[in-house]
């Protein structure tokens, strides 16, 4: 999650496989699993993680903004992943959107907000095709 303590470090990256929490191997569980071995741990918390071979290109995209047309409470939202990783938004906030790398769920922050923590946010393509589901259809005639 942009701006999480993951990202905060520069030590893990997208593309990065995790393969132990621990000294656990971690390489057949699901995110379940493993968010359970997250939570039963206590103290220090060690991963083993295989980076990424990519070669980094300079950041040469804009920031990105918008402003939201309607309001948004994701601890009202069913689809989304996880709840407590969503962002609130009413009509009319601008949000500058920070991660658009899911198709489903967008990172994004409020605009001027000095947290650096960016909260989940549908795409506009999920939201698009969720607005078309609930729109009324009849047959014509």
């Amino acid at each position: 999650m942009r701006g999480g303590a993951a990202d905060r470090s520069g030590l893990i990256h997208v593309g990065d496989e995790l393969r132990e929490v621990n000294g656990i191997s971690v390489e057949d569980k699901k995110p379940e699993e493993i968010i359970h071995i997250l939570a039963q741990s206590q103290g220090a918390i060690t991963f083993k993680i295989i980076p990424t071979i990519k070669e980094e290109l300079p950041n040469n995209e804009g920031k990105m903004f918008v402003k939201a047309l309607f309001d948004y409470y994701p601890n009202e939202d069913k689809a989304i992943p996880c709840r407590e990783a969503g962002l609130a938004f009413r009509k009319g906030d601008v949000l500058q959107i920070m991660s658009q790398d899911d198709a489903t769920w967008w990172q994004a922050k409020h605009e001027g907000d000095a947290n650096p923590r960016a909260g989940l946010i549908p795409s506009k393509q999920f939201q698009e095709r969720l607005a078309l589901k609930l729109l009324p259809f009849t047959l014509p005639h």
